[in-house]
């Protein structure tokens, strides 16, 4: 009975808050009735065919994302990074775990994470990467290690064009924190992979102290050439 009145109850409360605040699909931003995602978008997410890349990259020794970085995922993780909808992270977790599934299983000691600077994190109130490195480990019973910490806040490395300037940009912005990492193989967590230069640059931190490999784990890849319209 009281199991009863508990799920009446949650269901008034559900009504009363679509009333005021309606549910919206995270990826389209569409109104719908519940859940996370409208039925188009659960069918039509940009998969990649292959969850593994090479990425490119100097210091990284293999890298995997789920999606590529356009249409619903690209509008999904700039809700989740710049309209704080932090509980996106629980939701992108499970996708990310099947990367570590397919290609990762058996290879790491610990997960990780890219940290962000104290003002970007006063500024959006939550650090992306560490949440959904937490989401991640939660899976696993274990929980996200703070390998790193940014000891420059350099400019977003969205605002800057080619590799190279986003290479020097971001370069020796990060020491690692104090964990000992000799001899560990670590899953190092970020939210998008474009040009690899700063997952790369925290992989170069990671090995100088001693990590033996370092793999990279994102929700999303950009694609090296943008689709024909």
């Amino acid at each position: 009975m009281k199991q009863n009145k508990a799920g009446a109850i949650k269901k008034l409360a559900d009504k009363i808050l679509n009333i005021f605040w309606p549910a919206t699909c995270m990826f389209c931003n569409q109104p719908i009735e519940s859940g996370h995602s409208c039925f188009k978008c659960s069918f039509s997410l940009p998969y990649r065919n292959t969850y593994g890349f090479s990425g490119g990259t100097a210091f990284l020794d293999e890298c995997c994302a789920p999606f590529h970085y356009e249409d619903g995922i690209r509008n999904a993780v700039k809700l989740y990074k710049f309209r704080k909808r932090s509980w996106y992270a629980r939701e992108f977790a499970p996708y990310m775990d099947q990367c570590i599934e397919q290609n990762l299983t058996g290879k790491y000691d610990i997960i990780s994470f890219v940290p962000v600077g104290p003002k970007r994190l006063k500024q959006r109130g939550f650090d992306q990467a560490y949440l959904l490195s937490r989401e991640i480990s939660k899976m696993s019973g274990t929980k996200p290690v703070r390998t790193l910490r940014r000891v420059v806040e350099t400019r977003p490395q969205s605002s800057l064009c080619g590799a190279a300037s986003r290479k020097a940009n971001i370069f020796d912005a990060f020491a690692v924190s104090g964990y000992d990492v000799e001899g560990l193989d670590i899953i190092l967590v970020d939210d998008v992979f474009t040009t690899g230069a700063t997952i790369s640059e925290c992989a170069r931190v990671l090995k100088t102290a001693g990590a033996r490999r370092v793999y990279g784990l994102t929700l999303a890849k950009t694609r090296m050439f943008r689709k024909k319209k």
